[in-house]
């Protein structure tokens, strides 16, 4: 199926969800303890909001379209985190950089969706993006995963975007 999604919409998406301080929570440890990438698990919460899937192969392909500005996010990331304490102005400085960097790779997900034949959902996009990186077999991480879906899912208030 075709999709013509608008980044500022998938933006707009995770930007609600992640003022949720539970859904940070769980977002950053996956980020912090298993090296997910908090952009794909909103993507995939994005996806199943629209009823499309991408598959475990289409997930690697994505990983590897987005590989450059995973990259350039961690870097400026690593310098925010080093930068809080001695300067806070700078750190607010690499915030900012840090979002505008994170609000590009968004635009490169959909792009790529856009750009992609995704099928109706038949399982959940976590799922697949776990199977993509190998991680299927941890038990802790499909818990934290699962509860992180649960509260997207759930929440009523959720924009149709």
């Amino acid at each position: 199926m075709n999709n013509k999604w608008l980044a500022e919409d998938f933006w707009q998406f995770s930007l609600f969800h992640y003022a949720n301080s539970e859904v940070k929570r769980l977002a950053l440890c996956l980020q912090n303890d298993y090296s997910l990438n908090v952009n794909l698990l909103l993507l995939c919460a994005f996806l199943d909001r629209h009823n499309r899937q991408l598959s475990v192969k289409q997930f690697i392909r994505l990983t590897k379209f987005i590989a450059q500005s995973v990259e350039e996010v961690e870097g400026i990331r690593k310098l925010r985190i080093e930068a809080k304490n001695p300067q806070p102005a700078l750190y607010a400085q690499l915030l900012e950089q840090e979002l505008q960097a994170e609000k590009a790779q968004q635009k490169q997900l959909i792009e790529f969706c856009n750009k992609t034949r995704l099928t109706k959902q038949a399982k959940s996009n976590f799922e697949h993006y776990l199977n993509s990186l190998e991680y299927q077999n941890n038990g802790d991480l499909k818990c934290i995963l699962k509860q992180l879906a649960e509260l997207i899912c759930n929440n009523q208030t959720n924009p149709e975007i």
